[in-house]
């Protein structure tokens, strides 16, 4: 069964919007800015912040969600 923060987690990952494509020929250096950009704006969002908080506190006490939170959101 899921802890409260693995659902959480869940429905976090869920709705992020994964980015585009690189298409060939595309230069790497704009998909990046693309990337970070959107990354920027997503984590600059209240709702996205507001949902991301509870997340994180929980994974302070919660070692099997403090992995998968690395896994399925830092890591990649």
């Amino acid at each position: 069964m899921e802890s409260k923060g693995e659902l959480l987690l869940d429905l976090y990952v869920e709705d992020i919007v994964d980015p585009r494509p690189m298409t060939s020929g595309e230069d790497v250096f704009d998909s990046l800015e693309y990337y970070l950009q959107l990354s920027v704006v997503g984590l600059a969002s209240d709702s996205r912040y507001n949902a991301l908080q509870p997340i994180v506190a929980e994974a302070q006490t919660d070692l099997e969600l403090d992995v998968l939170l690395r896994e399925r959101l830092i890591l990649p």
